[in-house]
């Protein structure tokens, strides 16, 4: 397998290079993150994926691998990986049968200092400040 690439994302304006997470709720209509600075001073970015595939959430503290393998973590928020380790999986737990049904699906990484909050979509989620 081809080493995971992490492409910082830039979906929107004003982008703090640190972010926290003060929600996620994943409800009826869509998996919902809400994350704020640091100073926690509005307005916090709301992330908001209608569908999605699969997301999880680890403490950063039990991922100390990966975080040890991505300097640029502690620099950044948002990133879309490429050659995702979590879509190989998704891919081997579902007998392949949905590669060619979901082609696009994207691998969506959501980094704070103590979560990391990985979402596969195939549809871009809708970003605001709030």
């Amino acid at each position: 397998m081809q080493q995971e690439q992490w492409i910082k994302w830039k979906p929107i304006e004003r982008i703090p290079d640190t972010l926290y997470l003060e929600e996620l709720k994943d409800a009826r209509d869509g998996l919902t993150i809400v994350m704020t600075r640091e100073d926690n001073i509005l307005p916090s970015l709301i992330i908001n994926f209608d569908t999605i595939i699969s997301y999880r959430n680890t403490d950063e503290s039990y991922l100390l691998k990966t975080l040890n393998e991505r300097e640029n973590f502690s620099k950044w928020p948002l990133f879309k990986i490429k050659n995702s380790q979590y879509l190989v999986w998704f891919h081997e737990q579902t007998y392949d049968i949905y590669k060619n049904q979901l082609p696009e699906i994207i691998h969506y990484a959501f980094i704070t200092p103590n979560d990391v909050i990985d979402v596969l979509g195939d549809q871009t989620p809708i970003l605001r400040w709030e």
